[in-house]
């Protein structure tokens, strides 16, 4: 790990400093059962050096170097703490795959190229567990999955659905009651892009919290109440 360089400010007290030892020593119980032999011991070294260091807290160099340790092993515990999250993020992105191949017969060679180069991408992940790599990969799933159920007729007849269950809040009833019209006819037409533009107009008419529900993805949910003229 890289040197840490922190200046010790004025209104650092001995007390501040014990007081943020005091906080990742709390953390450690939980971190050490997380990290591999190798990391346990690198941390415990760590704690033994900050141990032996508290003798020279009174001096403005031995206080840096408190503060620096302390920092160095919050960043440690940090990084343990990311490192175990790591079966959690491929299970959601498995999960994302899932969700795409659903839809495995309707995917243009685009997207299916896509697919397969995500998974190659989460293959090598497997093995390197790289966090930021993982976060990475994560979003570029969602993106292919937003661009698959952007595509579908159920994503749109799902929207608005939800978006008729709340026509109430809207802020405009008649411009509300034209767009459920036309939505209504794309429907029957099986038109997505018709569906698409209804449902997007219709969701500017809701409150936001209404808005950020939808935004969550509602899919399959039918169109329920309403009738094409």
């Amino acid at each position: 790990m890289a040197e840490i360089v922190v200046d010790r400010t004025p209104g650092e007290s001995e007390e501040e400093l014990r007081e943020g030892f005091a906080r990742e020593k709390a953390r450690l119980g939980e971190m050490l059962e997380k990290a591999g032999a190798d990391q346990e011991g690198a941390i415990n070294s760590k704690v033994e050096e900050i141990d032996k260091l508290w003798v020279r807290v009174a001096d403005v160099d031995g206080a840096q170097q408190l503060q620096t340790r302390i920092i160095e092993l919050r960043m440690k515990l940090d990084e343990i703490e990311e490192q175990a999250k790591v079966p959690e993020k491929i299970a959601y992105i498995e999960e994302t795959f899932e969700w795409i191949e659903k839809y495995s017969d309707r995917l243009t060679s685009a997207q299916r190229s896509e697919l397969a180069m995500l998974k190659e991408r989460l293959d090598k992940q497997r093995l390197k567990k790289n966090v930021t790599e993982l976060d990475r990969l994560n979003e570029d799933c969602l993106a292919l999955y937003r661009d698959v159920m952007f595509s579908q007729p159920e994503h749109w007849k799902g929207m608005l659905s939800y978006e008729y269950q709340h026509r109430d809040e809207m802020t405009d009833q008649a411009e509300a009651n034209r767009l459920f019209d036309q939505g209504a006819r794309a429907i029957k037409l099986e038109d997505v892009d018709g569906m698409r533009k209804a449902a997007l107009r219709l969701l500017r008419l809701l409150p936001r919290d209404v808005q950020e529900n939808a935004n969550r993805g509602v899919i399959g949910q039918g169109f329920s109440g309403l009738t094409a003229d």
